[in-house]
């Protein structure tokens, strides 16, 4: 019995979803860079691993939200859908990070 798929279209779709993969980082690290660069002050972002991750995390982005709201929103948002695009586990985490940091909007 014959395979339905061939091993050329395996490899160039493995290839396509790591050619999204890399761009998607790209423009993921792109984007913190510019809001730390219009920050201008040394702001870390990274993704929370624990609830102290994420406290630290919250005092910061408040920080920055109030003269940044719509490049704060948008860093979120990216690096939101970048974690559910790829199944990056620890979407809970920035959900609650999202309600600390815009709840009160």
């Amino acid at each position: 019995m014959e395979s339905q798929y061939s091993k050329p279209s395996i490899l160039k779709n493995i290839i396509g979803v790591l050619c999204v993969f890399i761009i998607s980082s790209i423009c993921l690290y792109l984007i913190a860079w510019s809001l730390t660069k219009e920050v201008g002050k040394s702001v870390t972002l990274k993704f929370p691993q624990n609830t102290d991750d994420v406290k630290s995390l919250i005092k910061e982005l408040r920080a920055v939200r109030a003269g940044h709201w719509m490049s704060v929103l948008i860093m979120f948002s990216s690096a939101y859908l970048y974690k559910q695009t790829f199944a990056i586990p620890g979407s809970a985490l920035l959900n609650i990070l999202a309600g600390a940091v815009f709840g009160g909007c």
